[in-house]
């Protein structure tokens, strides 16, 4: 009798074992099947303009709070930008009198070949320092750019949007769909049906026979 319990006991270990692993493995798959498709892809990132690191943003278990805290690092670095952005203008001030200076120094000048070589020299180098400052600028248009694109993803993230709902956001589909559609709405014309209904041929033979003013 002990022996036939102990078999029974250790078949049913045994099923509940495998129940456990065939479970485990369909949670296993059916978050694999999340993962895959709410991560964002490659060509979705080039087109919404957004940093890399938002990949898989979507995928993990608290996305709204992911979202959330990477929108105040956001914050963080567009401080950041702004202040190089107030420096970049301060050194742009310095070049413009630099410039002023050498256009003053040359009409000084008498004889072309010294204007020639006040071109040469001066305005040459003046070019070529001016452009870091060029470059500094592009960089901060670009991380402006970033920074917005970024922002509108993760704005709508922390609103609880996800894919697919997610694309079509990011895609302006929703507004395009509206502009198409917005002619199409049935509330005036569900006013109009109604209140045509109100009317028929015979209203005014019932208003004289009701006795009513019109």
């Amino acid at each position: 009798m002990a022996i036939e319990e102990y078999e029974m006991l250790a078949a049913a270990v045994g099923v509940a074992t495998l129940i456990g692993f065939i479970l485990g493995k369909l949670s296993g798959n059916a978050n694999k099947n999340r993962s895959s498709t709410q991560r964002i892809t490659q060509n979705e990132m080039q087109r919404w303009k957004i940093n890399s690191k938002y990949a898989d943003i979507l995928t993990g278990k608290a996305p709204v709070a992911s979202a959330t805290r990477e929108l105040g690092d956001l914050d963080k670095l567009k401080e950041q930008n702004l202040a190089e952005i107030d420096l970049i203008e301060s050194k742009l001030g310095d070049y413009i009198d630099k410039l002023e200076l050498i256009r003053k120094e040359a009409n000084a000048l008498k004889a072309p070949i010294q204007v020639a070589a006040k071109r040469e020299v001066s305005v040459s180098l003046w070019s070529s320092m001016y452009t870091e400052l060029r470059q500094d600028v592009q960089d901060c248009n670009a991380m402006n750019v970033r920074h917005g694109y970024s922002k509108r993803l993760l704005r709508f993230i922390i609103n609880g949007n996800v894919k697919p709902g997610l694309i079509e956001l990011m895609d302006g589909e929703i507004i395009d769909d509206e502009i198409l559609t917005a002619g199409l709405k049935k509330n005036l014309k569900l006013s109009e049906a109604v209140m045509k209904g109100m009317t028929s041929e015979s209203d005014e033979f019932l208003d004289n026979m009701m006795g009513f003013n019109r």
